[in-house]
C-alpha cells in the first residue's frame, strides 16, 4: 500500500500507514515536487566530473561482466539501473537531518561534507519480469539493512 499524495511510502496495511504518518507528513510531497528534486540533484551529481567518470566506469563493469557471460543473448536489450545514495559522511549531521525534531532551518546553513554510495548497478532487460520500482525498493532494503548492521540507527526515525 502506497501513501496517497507521494505515492513513495509503501506500508502493508492502512494500519500501518496511519501509525507512520506522523513521521511521514514532515517529509510527505506529491510526486510532481519529489520529481523536480529529483532532476535537481541529478543536476548537481552531473556538474562533479569524477562521479560521472565513476558512473561511466560502473555502468562498463556491469556491461562487460554481461558481454562476457556465455549465456548473453546479443539481439537482448539491456536496463542499466544505478542506485545511488547521498548523505553526509559526518555522523550527527546525518542523525539531525533525518531528525524530525531538529529545526531544519539551522541545518541549511551548516556545511555538511557529503559521501556518495552506489548501492547496487542492476542489469535489468526484462522489466516486466522484474519491475523497477520493486527493484528499487529491494535495493533501498538491502542499503538500510547494511547501515544498520554498521551501528546506525533506521533511516527516517
Amino acid at each position: 500500500m502506497c501513501s496517497e499524495q507521494c505515492k513513495r511510502e509503501y506500508y502493508c496495511s492502512k494500519k500501518c500507514q496511519k501509525t507512520d504518518w506522523p513521521r511521514h507528513k514532515e517529509k510527505c510531497q506529491p510526486m510532481e515536487q519529489h520529481l523536480l528534486d529529483m532532476r535537481r540533484s541529478i543536476q548537481k551529481i552531473q556538474e562533479v566530473p569524477h562521479i560521472m567518470d565513476d558512473l561511466r566506469t560502473a555502468i562498463a563493469l556491469e556491461l562487460l561482466s554481461i558481454f562476457q557471460s556465455p549465456n548473453t543473448d546479443p539481439e537482448e536489450i539491456h536496463v542499466i539501473v544505478i542506485l545511488v545514495f547521498i548523505r553526509p559522511c559526518y555522523p550527527p549531521d546525518y542523525f539531525d537531518l533525518m531528525n524530525p525534531n531538529v529545526p531544519l532551518e539551522p541545518l541549511l546553513q551548516r556545511t555538511m561534507f557529503g559521501t556518495l554510495r552506489f548501492v547496487h548497478v542492476l542489469n535489468r532487460a526484462d522489466v516486466e519480469e522484474e519491475p523497477l520500482e520493486e527493484q528499487y525498493l529491494l535495493s533501498s532494503r538491502i542499503h538500510e539493512a547494511s547501515f544498520i548492521r554498521l551501528g546506525n540507527r533506521r533511516l527516517g526515525r
